[in-house]
């Protein structure tokens, strides 16, 4: 029972990590690319959200 209580809890995570990495991506990319952030900036912007979801 604990195992697949495990494995349940497991793919909730995953489908979070999906869901913000892709649709919180879309919206801060569209925040960040109307901005007058350097092109430098926006890349480490980019990567610093990525690095949030991977971390999540």
């Amino acid at each position: 029972m604990a195992t697949i209580l495990l494995v349940v809890a497991a793919f909730i995570a995953f489908g979070g990590a999906i869901f913000h990495g892709y649709s919180g991506s879309k919206i801060y990319m569209d925040n960040y690319r109307g901005s007058n952030l350097s092109p430098r900036t926006q890349s480490l912007s980019l990567l610093s959200w990525q690095m949030f979801t991977v971390f999540y």
